[in-house]
C-alpha cells in the first residue's frame, strides 16, 4: 500500500505519496534522531500513470456552453396612453 503526506498540517500542499515500507523506514530513522535525506526512493515507487490529454479545447471551453439562453421578460409598462 501507499501513504500520502503533506508538508503542512493545515492544508494539502506539497503532497508526497510513499510506499508503506518506506514510511516505516523513515519513522525508524526519526526515532533514532536522524532525518531522511530524501523521502522518496525513485526505485521503490511504481511508475506514474500518465493522465490522458483531451486537448486544450476542453480546458478553454466555457462552463456555461450548455446552458439554455433565457428570454428577457418584457417590462409590464406599455408606453400607450
Amino acid at each position: 500500500g501507499t501513504m500520502t503526506f503533506s508538508s503542512s498540517k493545515e492544508a494539502m500542499v506539497n503532497v508526497t505519496t510513499l510506499p508503506v515500507g518506506r514510511v516505516k523506514e523513515i519513522l525508524a530513522m526519526n526515532r533514532a534522531g536522524k532525518k531522511a535525506d530524501q523521502l522518496v526512493d525513485e526505485a521503490d515507487m511504481p511508475p506514474a500513470v500518465e493522465e490522458p490529454n483531451y486537448g486544450s479545447e476542453s480546458v478553454e471551453d466555457s462552463i456555461t456552453r450548455f446552458d439554455k439562453a433565457r428570454r428577457r421578460k418584457r417590462s409590464g409598462r406599455s408606453g400607450r396612453g
